[in-house]
């Protein structure tokens, strides 16, 4: 992981964009203030709030494919920790194939991620071919800003299907609130 102080005011965003395949990539922020209260921003949640204020929304949400999903944060708090997912949620080719590119401005600034290429490592830990979501890498954790410092992370995280949900296998990733509250959203939205 690599950390670099950025310089952010309001009005920031994150764009993501993608090929014709998969059709639909779910952008998901968390927010986590100093005092505990948390956001998520996801397609199905489009605005964050904190002490009562609209603090970043999603403004556009594509399901056709050739995608853009843009997240605006009009209240940057230098203080909080944001988390930024890419969720797959439809289609059938890999997360290398499916040309996924985060962008996030902040200022003049603009810092690129893109999806990871899935790796034998993935394949021979886990036994899926290709990323295919029905059978594999369900989730791309982009970046982190924790305290006005930008951490690109890029890790992939696969699923298993259970009796009970999804199950993410996150090797080495340790607790993590803002998965926490991805993962319920994907349980309880499943079938969008």
């Amino acid at each position: 992981m690599t950390a670099t102080d950025i310089f952010v005011n309001d009005g920031q965003r994150i764009v993501l964009s993608w090929g014709a395949n998969p059709a639909d990539l779910d952008a998901h922020l968390v927010g986590k203030y100093p005092d505990g209260s948390t956001f998520h921003i996801y397609y199905n949640s489009r605005n964050g709030t904190h002490s009562g204020a609209t603090v970043a929304k999603l403004d556009v949400d594509n399901r056709n494919g050739n995608g853009h999903e843009t997240i605006t944060l009009s209240d940057f708090d230098a203080n909080a920790r944001y988390d930024y997912f890419v969720h797959w949620s439809d289609g059938t080719s890999s997360w290398a194939e499916s040309n996924a590119v985060a962008e996030l401005y902040a200022d003049s600034d603009r810092y690129e991620f893109r999806a990871p290429a899935e790796t034998d490592e993935y394949t021979a830990q886990y036994g899926y071919i290709n990323g295919n979501p029905n059978d594999g890498l369900l989730l791309w954790h982009v970046f982190t800003i924790d305290g006005g410092r930008l951490i690109e992370v890029n890790e992939l995280y696969d699923k298993e299907d259970t009796e009970n949900g999804i199950v993410i296998r996150a090797s080495g990733y340790g607790d993590n609130d803002a998965l926490s509250i991805v993962l319920d959203s994907i349980r309880a939205n499943s079938g969008k």
